[in-house]
């Protein structure tokens, strides 16, 4: 069945034909969608984040290219998405906090999740590389991986029961994880345990090592005890350790599609089949949650936050992850036609370089949108997937990232608030390209100027 997806009429964008049964049509579009991505990546950082975004949303970006590695077996942007993890985790340190990880636990604070959507990738690495190939900065894809989900393990804390706290506040001002003061202190999230769920399960799979699928286990266990995981398999927000272990009802489609996902992982790392079970179950009520007219679509739309990543898109990579590991026909066959659906609702408010909308059940069409182009390539390799994944012989980059003195902690580590989306130029990076690192002298300017910013920070304690 061929299809012609139109632009809106009161716009003029050419029109984008695609057969959205064909793997190669498909292949074709989810190959521009890359392209345009990478668009956004002209210059990189010293600290392989994406300009203008968070640290979190860049950990996201980079997790859905190699995502696009991996089901394309297209490599033609595997140095670039390689060196800016090892960039990010700071060479051989292997830490996402960076060189001095003491330093940006004192005064920045960590946030778990953040390391975790980073870790996240380099995992995917580990799974299409080997987890003994080494990274062009000096270390392998296992030990990067390993390294960030036993550091976020730490964080396993007896209060309400157990669970992993969403983040640790700087202990500099005073304000730990556990201090009233902050309103989101005592929180422990789903999407943070499950994500640690899935690199546990994951880790195990790779490595052999049980006692990594037991964490992932016991994880799971506390998140179904403390009614997180609901009987009608909705998934919370998660709790507040501060508020006498309040759940927080709120739902998500990200937190369901990691979530099921990671499930599905442990089944496999732990043959327990309560795991797959539930992860069917999840998929089923997030799939009747989170569509409309069988479009995935969340609940916030059409008015989701701007200044961040929309939820569905890392909730369609689950979708893409349990197709993959599902046994279950009927259960694949409901996500291929929500993907296709999806997928033909995307494209209709695309323009001819498919920067696309993202409330595709109200067809909203855009222009350029860095974020939007994420959602949209999440589901376009999701989408491609259902076709099968050809075997492809992958060839681990070599090609090292620049070699500059890296300063102590990339500053957008920990910076939550967004801000507004730079241009994006059309011509993607290359290993030639990347910008020179900072110098030793600009360094120790950082360092001054966190000093001389000493008394601003110690007076946030009084407010």
């Amino acid at each position: 069945m061929k299809l012609e997806f139109l632009s809106l009429a009161s716009i003029s964008l050419a029109a984008i034909s695609i057969d959205v049964n064909s793997r190669a049509d498909v292949l074709k579009s989810t190959q521009a969608l890359a392209k345009n991505l990478m668009g956004y990546y002209p210059k990189p950082a010293f600290d392989g984040a994406i300009q203008n975004i968070t640290f979190y949303e860049s950990g996201i970006f980079w997790g859905v290219m190699m995502d696009y590695v991996q089901a394309t077996g297209d490599q033609t942007y595997s140095t670039l998405i390689v060196n800016a993890i090892t960039l990010a985790s700071d060479r051989k340190s292997s830490n996402f906090l960076g060189s001095s990880p003491a330093f940006a636990e004192t005064w920045l604070g960590v946030w778990n999740d953040d390391l975790l959507w980073w870790a996240m990738p380099a995992m995917t690495g580990a799974e299409i590389y080997g987890k003994d190939t080494m990274m062009p900065g000096g270390v392998t894809y296992g030990a990067l991986s390993a390294f960030t989900t036993e550091q976020i393990w730490k964080f396993w804390d007896p209060s309400c029961g157990g669970g992993i706290f969403w983040f640790e506040n700087s202990t500099l001002l005073i304000r730990r994880a556990r201090d009233k003061s902050n309103k989101d202190a005592g929180k422990k999230t789903v999407i943070t345990n499950a994500q640690e769920i899935m690199m546990k399960a994951r880790m195990s799979l790779a490595t052999g090592d049980k006692t990594l699928a037991q964490h992932a286990s016991q994880i799971y266990t506390w998140l179904k005890a403390r009614n997180l995981v609901k009987p009608t398999w909705h998934v919370a927000d998660g709790l507040d350790a501060n508020a006498q272990c309040r759940v927080i009802e709120t739902e998500h489609s990200y937190k369901n599609g990691i979530l099921m996902a990671a499930l599905a992982w442990l089944y496999k790392a732990s043959n327990d089949p309560v795991h797959l079970s539930d992860a069917h179950n999840i998929a089923r009520t997030a799939l009747a949650t989170f569509t409309k007219r069988n479009i995935i679509t969340d609940l916030c739309e059409p008015n989701c936050e701007s200044k961040s990543v929309p939820p569905k898109g890392t909730f369609i990579r689950g979708l893409g992850y349990l197709f993959d590991l599902s046994p279950d026909a009927a259960l694949k066959a409901s996500i291929k036609a929500a993907l296709k659906d999806s997928v033909v609702a995307m494209l209709n408010s695309c323009d001819s370089q498919y920067n696309c909308g993202t409330n595709w059940s109200i067809g909203s069409p855009s222009g350029p949108n860095l974020r939007y182009t994420i959602n949209s390539l999440e589901l376009m390799t999701a989408y491609l997937k259902t076709f099968g994944v050809p075997p492809t012989k992958f060839q681990p980059p070599t090609s090292p990232p620049p070699t500059p003195v890296v300063p102590i902690i990339p500053t957008t580590t920990v910076s939550r608030p967004t801000t507004t989306i730079g241009v994006k130029t059309s011509t993607p990076a290359t290993v030639s390209n990347l910008s020179p690192a900072p110098t030793n002298g600009q360094m120790i300017l950082t360092q001054s100027s966190i000093i001389l910013m000493i008394p601003f920070i110690l007076s946030l304690m009084y407010f």
